[in-house]
């Protein structure tokens, strides 16, 4: 009876070892610091494993800090994960444009990828026409505002900038600012560019700017600026936006002193709950109806270096982060929004808003700090926190096109 069991044991240890010998393990090194995030991964890393008992998946859990330093050196070693998160736009083209990271193109088309990702999505993961990566998580911007306030003053969300424009004066007739922004940091700012050169230039030119291709006095950057004037001469923001975060800045809407401000979905986390149901968004204006939709969409990518091979099992694990399974799972307990178009209808507005919107988008920019070099983007969100308290264009253009020359 001994031998028996101890032959069986043998056996089985056997079996065990030949399996584990043809085991593959698919790495992934993930940039999050939320463990609600980790959870998601974790889960959809058991179901994972039990549909594809030959593959075994590991994740690298990192910081922002921590995977920024490693990525360089992640991409450049043959030793890095299989699969990394990164970021659309300038962030990953940098890595492209290096040969750090591999065409997928081929993937998209054997499982029709363009057909279940969002088109403004697939944009920011594509350099030259060919995919660098699998979007999974992205975030819209536009405008806040209280229903109530545009309610008593029978105004509607504005479609056109000529809306637009009239809609703030209104607001400023009756007392209240039109447009609340904290930028002690600066950044916020940025999105005031961001959108007017998207409306007015579209997104080819926009990322060419930001890449150092195209003056900062260039008669179309100019009218960028002619048009964010308006709203400056008109007085249309809140004053001393210097000494305030954008979150200090909020509480103008909580009390019906500002009428709107332009920020990212995150604020609707911060609303106050009783005031909620009271909030309302809507896109940014339309300036040039020629030009067509673009947004404002940080974005986050699962990418593979260019030293990996394709092997089935890594193809296995990004069409399981590519899934609509996996992407509705992640968005929802983020509070973000998936870029594959058949995730169920969110119960929450502002998901459901930011989704339509980005849906519609022929494309997205990254924001202004991830789509341009890190000593452009210092010194530009300055320039234009700047601007919008003097107004000045030949100021912010020489401020601009001095650090262009200066850095590409």
């Amino acid at each position: 009876m001994f031998s028996t069991r101890k032959l069986i044991l043998a056996i089985s240890s056997l079996v065990i070892s030949i399996f584990n010998a043809h085991a593959e393990t698919v790495t992934i090194g993930v940039l999050t610091s939320a463990g609600i995030q980790k959870t998601v991964f974790l889960r959809h890393k058991e179901t994972f494993e039990q549909k594809n008992p030959g593959i075994t998946l590991e994740y690298l859990f990192r910081s922002d800090s921590e995977f920024k330093e490693d990525l360089p050196k992640w991409l450049a070693s043959n030793d890095g994960p299989d699969i990394l998160t990164w970021q659309g736009g300038r962030r990953v083209y940098q890595y492209v444009e290096k040969g750090l990271v591999k065409d997928i193109s081929d993937f998209y088309q054997t499982h029709q990828l363009h057909n279940s990702i969002a088109q403004g999505a697939i944009a920011a993961a594509s350099l030259n026409g060919k995919q660098y990566g699998v979007p999974y998580s992205y975030y819209h911007w536009g405008f806040y505002y209280r229903a109530s306030v545009f309610e008593k003053l029978n105004l509607t969300a504005p479609q056109t900038w000529d809306e637009f424009i009239m809609v703030g004066k209104t607001l400023k007739q009756n007392g209240i600012v039109p447009i609340t922004i904290g930028a002690t940091n600066n950044w916020p700012s940025a999105a005031w560019f961001d959108y007017l050169n998207l409306r007015i230039n579209g997104l080819s030119f926009h990322q060419s700017l930001l890449n150092g291709e195209i003056s900062f006095k260039d008669n179309r950057v100019i009218k960028v600026f002619e048009h964010w004037k308006q709203l400056v001469d008109n007085g249309f923001f809140t004053d001393r936006l210097n000494g305030w975060t954008w979150l200090q800045a909020m509480p103008f809407t909580y009390h019906k002193l500002a009428g709107m401000t332009l920020i990212g979905n995150f604020f609707a986390g911060e609303m106050p709950r009783v005031l909620r149901d009271d909030f309302r968004f809507f896109r940014f204006p339309i300036i040039d109806p020629t030009v067509d939709l673009y947004e404002e969409a940080p974005m986050d990518l699962f990418m593979v270096p260019s030293n990996k091979q394709m092997t089935s099992a890594i193809k296995k694990v990004l069409l399981m982060l590519a899934s609509v399974e996996f992407q509705q799972d992640f968005n929802e307990t983020s509070g973000m929004i998936a870029p594959h178009l058949k995730t169920a209808k969110n119960n929450d507005y502002f998901i459901q808003e930011g989704q339509k919107t980005l849906n519609q988008a022929k494309g997205v920019a990254q924001f202004f700090d991830r789509d341009t070099t890190s000593d452009l983007a210092s010194i530009g969100t300055v320039a234009f926190t700047e601007f919008i308290n003097d107004g000045d264009i030949d100021k912010v253009t020489t401020t601009l096109e001095n650090a262009r020359q200066r850095y590409f």
